[in-house]
């Protein structure tokens, strides 16, 4: 489908279409399940159709990979290629590739040339180190955390908070920063504060921006931070115009330096359009009155289902363990045979951390209810690059007929992992044996360890051991090969299953509620609804940030919410009986028990 036959699906919504045909700069205020990404991805084709002429760009940016390879989806659909006039990125991967990678010299001569990202175990290594130096032996609960916040929300470094109400964690990030340079390394919290130094501090770069990208797209803006908004800000001042989607209810990454009023002060732009999606298509009538009555004002959401939905509670005695037994003994088979959900595929367990996520997984072995699992207790991380890996065992089970994901896109990204080849030759070179290897292994049955161990030897050495900026990239490999070897738990995958996993209708998606951002389902099951866990209780608790969290996992069901608690828990060695989540006081009222 072109995107004018898609435009005029929006027609019948009278918000939709008037964010569809806005010339200006755009703020859209987007509710759970109110079709933004159709509005935004049919808007944007429309301007890459009206509006951009080569050389010029539109970038179009987000929070994730997971949000990125969704915008690609939707575009594959609107028969739209980011390969020439579109950039579908992450921002931290934007700014990598178009701000720091070609400007950070300017910046600063300790900036590594060329660039190298710190791994995770590095990164972990130098901020201990840190900590060490300001703290010694008795570091405070929550320290790097801390630090990291104060680095993403105060970024001047020559106020009065930095050098004095910040003063500890000041010289954390400061130390942290010195040994990442004196490493020949920069972090991801780098590449996103330089870029805004950049930014800020050259109107000549500015004007490069503005002329390669003068149009600039944000998805999830309330998730992305103050750096993001001040580089918005600036970019904004230079011409660039801008449409930013997000909703302030929906934000619930506080803890990394995300700002939900932040939005609003983009709205707030002269000369910018602000737009309000209040039709929720996604879920029942039940479910959006539920969700409704937690805002702290009326937002008057109306549902589009026939089919009011459910919410139902369940008080289970007995602590979290008994909640995840009777969830996968009870209540997903319910949910199957009640059709609340058409598939295994279309349930998600949410959760709160990676303990809960161990006690529903060994719920679901011992029920036999398959399931995959996405948190960090799950096989592998779905990092950058293991995504790529999906993503090219997809186009080998199919992906090759239909056209998605493209071969084009899967080269690109290739060679996007291998900056320091440079060369046409070399690179014709790794494109010809990536897509002789696609090509020569087409087959969904081959185990997964062996379709990785070849893919490996036919075209992923240089990646894996000589390319200076994959070591990430490296590790993510070892991992993963290695959950595929005899009595791990890959062992039995095939390149099927691991193609396949996260859309497929054969397991149950166990997943925090963090991670089910911008995902639906026909059902979803809320564990571990606890006072004193969702909302937390004490003098560092956030009421608006754990209200957002739990509206967030409410409304990513279309059909049926069902939501467990004992009333107590155990932290710390020690019980808490505190009650059911006065959140799930406030929907008792339109729920069922």
């Amino acid at each position: 489908m072109n995107y004018r036959e898609a435009a005029d699906a929006l027609r019948k919504n009278p918000e939709q279409w008037a964010a569809y045909e806005a010339d200006e700069s755009a703020v859209i205020l987007a509710g759970p399940g109110s079709g933004k990404t159709k509005t935004l991805t049919v808007k944007v084709a429309r301007l890459l159709d009206e509006v951009i002429r080569f050389p010029q760009k539109l970038a179009c940016l987000t929070y994730n990979t997971e949000c990125v390879a969704e915008l690609k989806e939707r575009f594959f659909d609107l028969e739209v290629s980011d390969d020439h006039n579109l950039v579908v990125s992450t921002v931290h991967s934007f700014c990598m590739e178009h701000i720091l990678s070609k400007f950070g010299s300017l910046l600063d001569a300790s900036i590594p040339v060329p660039l190298k990202v710190a791994t995770t175990r590095e990164m972990d290594t130098y901020m201990g180190q840190a900590l060490d130096v300001v703290f010694g032996a008795k570091k405070p609960g929550g320290a790097r955390m801390k630090a990291n916040l104060v680095r993403r929300t105060c970024l001047d470094r020559q106020s009065e908070d930095w050098k004095e109400f910040y003063a500890a964690e000041a010289t954390v990030v400061e130390t942290y920063e010195r040994l990442l340079r004196e490493n020949g390394c920069v972090d991801f919290d780098d590449i996103i504060l330089l870029s805004l130094r950049l930014v800020e501090q050259s109107a000549q770069l500015r004007k490069i921006l503005a002329a390669r990208f003068p149009l600039l797209v944000i998805d999830e803006y309330q998730d992305l931070g103050l750096p993001l908004h001040r580089m918005v800000l600036a970019l904004a001042a230079s011409g660039v115009r801008i449409l930013a989607v997000g909703d302030p209810h929906q934000s619930i990454y506080g803890f990394l330096g995300a700002k939900p009023e932040l939005i609003q002060e983009l709205a707030a732009l002269p000369n910018t359009n602000v737009f309000e999606l209040k039709i929720n298509y996604r879920s029942g009538s039940k479910i959006i009155q539920c969700a409704e009555s937690l805002l702290p004002e009326r937002k008057n959401y109306k549902g589009h289902q026939s089919s009011p939905g459910l919410v139902q509670l369940h008080p289970v005695e007995g602590g979290l363990e008994k909640q995840a037994m009777e969830i996968a003994k009870s209540i997903i088979p319910s949910i199957l045979s009640n059709r609340q959900a058409r598939n295994y595929g279309e349930v998600a367990v949410l959760y709160l951390d990676k303990n809960d996520g161990d006690a529903i997984a060994a719920a679901c072995v011992t029920a036999n209810v398959p399931f995959v699992r996405s948190d960090k207790g799950a096989p592998y991380k779905r990092s950058r690059f293991n995504r790529w890996l999906e993503d090219c065992a997809n186009w080998c089970l199919g992906g090759w007929r239909k056209g998605y994901p493209r071969l084009s896109e899967l080269v690109r990204a290739y060679l996007a992992f291998m900056p320091s080849v440079e060369d046409q030759a070399g690179k014709d070179d790794l494109k010809q044996q990536l897509v002789a290897f696609l090509f020569g292994h087409r087959d969904g049955a081959l185990p997964l360890r062996e379709w990785l161990s070849k893919f490996r030897d036919s075209c992923l050495t240089y990646l894996l051991q000589e390319e200076p900026q994959a070591r990430e990239e490296a590790e993510s490999f070892v991992a993963l090969y290695g959950e595929t070897l005899r009595g791990k738990q890959l062992e039995a995958l095939t390149v099927k299953d691991f193609g396949g996993m996260a859309g497929s209708p054969d397991y149950v998606k166990l997943i925090t509620i963090h991670g089910a951002k911008g995902q639906e389902f026909d059902a979803v099951v809320m564990m571990g609804m606890e006072q004193g866990r969702l909302p937390k209780v004490g003098a560092s608790a956030d009421l608006n940030a754990d209200r957002n969290l739990f509206y967030v996992g409410l409304t990513r069901a279309r059909n049926a919410v069902h939501i467990t608690y004992s009333g107590w828990f155990i932290e710390w060695d020690k019980k808490k009986s505190l009650g059911r989540s006065s959140f799930v006081d406030q929907i008792a009222k339109f729920a069922t028990s």
